[in-house]
């Protein structure tokens, strides 16, 4: 973000340096600025020197999360700054490109005494996942009867295991845990 503004607002306030050669860079988030500090400072935003620099983002009662997605989506495709969070450590961000089709990377598979389970197509995407081979949870987005989700927003991801600059939502995520991520739009130079 800071790269896309000028503004080190995501930066620790005890300041930080990008290179390591530059002077440290102060920001507005507490701690050394890792992601659980900034997750629990967007999350209190309103109560501490973000509420200056972020809106939260919500679902509108008549939207699907395909929509409500699509709307966040259009609106980073048009220039605005969304952070997403999720759980206590998980920061991500939409990045423009327009929403990415869901990819189911699995299949049903019936064992000799009748047992189905789900099993990934790409037995090596699991202990070491590249999103160019596929997907890891996309299935859980495809498979929710009336809930069909068949579109999520493009993100930057920098998990443990998934780095990617562009990432569909669910390269970290299944889609229970999507519905629980609070979006967070950038509102300082506006």
């Amino acid at each position: 973000m800071y790269y896309l503004t000028d503004d080190p607002v995501l930066f620790p306030a005890i300041g930080s340096s990008i290179d390591g050669k530059t002077p440290d860079i102060k920001g507005q988030i507490s701690g050394n600025g890792s992601a659980q500090y900034v997750v629990s400072d967007l999350n209190d935003y309103q109560n501490n020197a973000l509420k200056d620099y972020f809106v939260c983002e919500v679902k509108n009662d008549t939207e699907s999360y395909e929509e409500f997605w699509e709307r966040l989506q259009n609106e980073v495709d048009r220039g605005e700054i969304i952070i997403g969070t999720y759980s206590t450590n998980h920061v991500f961000m939409i990045v423009p490109g327009g929403m990415i089709d869901v990819v189911d990377n699995t299949e049903i598979v019936e064992s000799d005494n009748g047992t189905k389970s789900r099993i990934f197509k790409n037995k090596n995407y699991v202990s070491d996942p590249k999103i160019f081979e596929g997907d890891k949870w996309g299935y859980s987005f495809l498979n929710k009867g009336v809930e069909n989700i068949y579109r999520v927003p493009r993100i930057l991801e920098c998990g443990v295991n998934v780095k990617s600059s562009n990432a569909p939502i669910y390269a970290n995520m299944d889609y229970k845990g999507s519905k629980a991520i609070k979006w967070f739009k950038y509102i300082k130079n506006k």
